[in-house]
């Protein structure tokens, strides 16, 4: 398999000033008690240092916030990181994929040597399926093999519930089940797994608190795992800085000394994201385009006449910015995806789509 440009194609890159619809993330922004800490260690000159290469405060006020084990914790330079120590240092003999999905895994596997097996979501009128059978009969016949999906996946905003996982889980135990929860702390129909993996030594689970606390430059999560012999390979096999000073020091600080005002804002967030992603999905079905059902701060969109690729240069004259989601696996060329943003971000956003002839 080839490695192309289009294993690394993400929302996000966009001029200063831009509405960017392109990048999910959380529309009530960065908190301030979170700016207090990130501002506090610049004061210090926390950049001046190496962090910890243990990362033990940060890895404790992790293990504390969310009631899990210190020992099975590995941090991130945000969640897409795993994705690399998974596959170049598990090296499995299949990664098996329920697509569309986010990631580079295509590369990674034709890096590694990996066989790559995408497996793809049944498109069942106006909502995208998990398809649970599918992917069992594809890693039951390949023994040691990796399968990944995320929860609530993107781009669909599909969601996988607690009785299916446990059945991926049981009915391959020689696999290990990695699930991507960047976007679970903002949605309030799709539970996240982290208590699930203390049961099960087979799953993996991603958190991204780039995604929950809107701070996309800091590069910061975490994995999950309750088989301690994977956390700790995978501790020694990514590299030993990969979080930089201020971000280790800022969120371990908001989780250790401000844990009720995280819940209050993430609480916030996830109501946020319920009403304006409803307004969004209206506004937009009545344009004429498709909207399907989503679990997201995010909704994933068919076009009827435009193109992705053309409704992206026309928005792009008005300062607007949104994914063209015709790279993911089985999407077509009039997919798109936008983010839940701001109310008055939205209301822009369809006078351009009413006013440039998208739909």
């Amino acid at each position: 398999m080839r490695c192309t440009v289009s294993c690394r194609e993400h929302g996000g890159r966009v001029p200063k000033g831009f509405i960017d619809f392109s990048a999910p993330s959380n529309p009530l922004g960065v908190p301030e008690f979170l700016r207090e800490a990130i501002e506090e260690a610049v004061r210090e000159g926390l950049y001046e240092r190496y962090p910890d290469y243990d990362y033990l405060e940060l890895r404790e006020a992790i293990a504390s916030f969310y009631g899990v084990e210190v020992g099975g914790l590995v941090p991130l330079n945000g969640a897409a990181e795993a994705l690399s120590l998974l596959t170049l240092c598990v090296r499995p003999r299949e990664l098996v994929v329920a697509e569309p999905t986010f990631g580079e895994h295509r590369c990674l596997a034709a890096t590694a040597g990996v066989n790559y097996v995408p497996v793809p979501y049944r498109e069942v009128g106006s909502s995208f399926k998990f398809p649970l059978d599918d992917i069992v009969n594809v890693a039951k016949s390949r023994s040691g093999s990796v399968v990944l999906l995320s929860n609530p996946n993107n781009p669909t905003g599909a969601c996988v519930g607690l009785k299916e996982l446990k059945e991926l889980l049981t009915t391959l135990p020689n696999s290990l089940v990695v699930v991507d929860e960047a976007f679970a702390e903002l949605s309030a129909s799709c539970r996240g797994f982290l208590e699930l993996a203390k049961d099960y030594e087979n799953l993996v689970v991603l958190r991204s608190f780039t995604k929950s606390f809107g701070v996309r430059g800091l590069r910061v999560g975490f994995l999950y795992t309750s088989n301690s012999r994977l956390a700790a390979a995978l501790n020694t096999c990514r590299q030993p800085w990969n979080v930089n000073s201020l971000a280790s020091y800022s969120i371990a600080k908001v989780l250790r000394e401000r844990r009720e005002d995280v819940r209050e804002y993430l609480g916030r967030s996830v109501e946020v994201v319920e009403v304006e992603r409803a307004v969004l999905a209206r506004g937009l079905a009545d344009l004429g385009v498709k909207v399907y059902e989503s679990h997201a701060p995010f909704l994933l969109a068919k076009h009827a006449r435009v193109s992705a690729g053309e409704s992206r240069r026309r928005l792009w004259s008005r300062g607007i910015a949104i994914r063209d989601a015709s790279s993911f696996p089985y999407l077509t060329e009039y997919h798109v995806r936008i983010s839940v943003r701001p109310r008055e971000d939205t209301e822009l956003l369809l006078k351009a789509y009413r006013e440039l002839g998208i739909g």
